[in-house]
């Protein structure tokens, strides 16, 4: 038995983090990444391993983002992700930090789930490959 994770396209945590990212590709005029497998999305998945003589299935899970206020999670993210740290130094020399710390704090923001601090779900996939026949 095979296990793979997959986000999903969707959520609040997923949406500051392509905003952030496409942010960056755009300001140091990086091309646009190709379009992925879509790891959540049971039909892709049997259509590309079933070939192989794998089923596939699905379980759905969540992870919880949570701080004491949306400012604090923005913060910690910003000093301790690495993609986070690099990409802010980037914009930084080129003076664009601050308008993408307002549009992800926005973010964060519409999409906070508790009005006294900040709480953010995001939910994914565990994909699970079985070959037919049994075997492992």
């Amino acid at each position: 038995m095979c296990r793979a994770r997959a986000a999903g396209s969707t959520g609040t945590i997923f949406e500051m983090n392509s905003v952030a990212a496409d942010t960056v590709r755009r300001a140091v005029g990086a091309a646009a990444p190709a379009k992925g497998l879509p790891w959540h999305d049971r039909d892709a998945l049997a259509g590309l391993f079933g070939t192989y003589g794998f089923g596939v299935e699905l379980e759905e899970h969540s992870l919880t983002f949570s701080a004491a206020s949306v400012d604090e999670y923005l913060e910690v993210e910003s000093r301790n992700h690495p993609m986070a740290v690099t990409g802010i130094a980037v914009l930084e020399q080129l003076g664009q930090a601050e308008a993408l710390r307002e549009r992800l704090h926005h973010i964060l923001t519409e999409g906070n789930e508790d009005p006294n601090a900040f709480r953010a779900t995001s939910r994914y996939v565990v994909a699970i490959l079985k070959r037919h026949g049994g075997r492992t």
